[in-house]
């Protein structure tokens, strides 16, 4: 009731934010996470986590090696909160496996990490990793959003929804037999 973040469970790559930099070690109950945020919402992913603070400002933790903290930097893990750069306002955040995301006050999308599946969705071909958020390209207003492992998926305004990234299992739902990635949003279809 507080805003204060707790976290548990498998924390080796301080993706449970409370500064433990002890190699392979897991909590068995709830620690705090460090910093004194007020957080609003919170996400985990894979081996990172996210949340957001009364301001709208994103903050991540945990595995950094392609990014998907958002802070500019990469490689080392990060065992307390960061703020992801860019002055956005969110009013949402999501974490997947190696990448991150998060809906701005106006419903635009911003990803950030890996981009090998074109899970970010800013259309690029090359799959190299974001530091920073980079719009979803496509001009969508979305109303949510989630990152999955290697794909997000999100629901505009009319409640239509979207997908990009990794088709390789049909997870996007476009109903494409070829089953490749899309670097761009595309819809599911009804």
């Amino acid at each position: 009731t507080t805003g204060h973040a707790w976290c548990w469970g498998w924390d080796n790559y301080g993706q449970l934010g409370d500064g433990d930099t002890t190699a392979a070690s897991s909590k068995v109950t709830p620690v705090p996470v460090v910093g004194g945020h007020t957080f609003t919402t919170l996400t985990a992913g894979s081996f990172h986590s996210c949340g957001l603070d009364t301001t709208g400002a994103a903050w991540c933790w945990g595995r950094d090696i392609w990014g998907e903290l958002g802070d500019g930097a990469d490689g080392a893990p990060k065992f307390t909160p960061v703020m992801v750069v860019g002055g956005h306002t969110f009013t949402m955040v999501t974490a997947g496996l190696g990448h991150s995301c998060g809906l701005d006050t106006t419903g635009a999308a911003w990803c950030w990490g890996t981009d090998g599946n074109g899970a970010l969705g800013d259309g690029d071909t090359t799959g190299t990793s974001k530091f920073t958020p980079v719009p979803v390209v496509g001009g969508h207003t979305f109303t949510t959003l989630t990152a999955g492992s290697y794909h997000s998926c999100g629901l505009d305004t009319t409640g239509a929804a979207w997908c990009l990234g990794n088709d390789l299992n049909g997870e996007l739902g476009d109903g494409d037999a070829t089953r490749t990635i899309k670097v761009t949003p595309v819809p599911v279809l009804a």
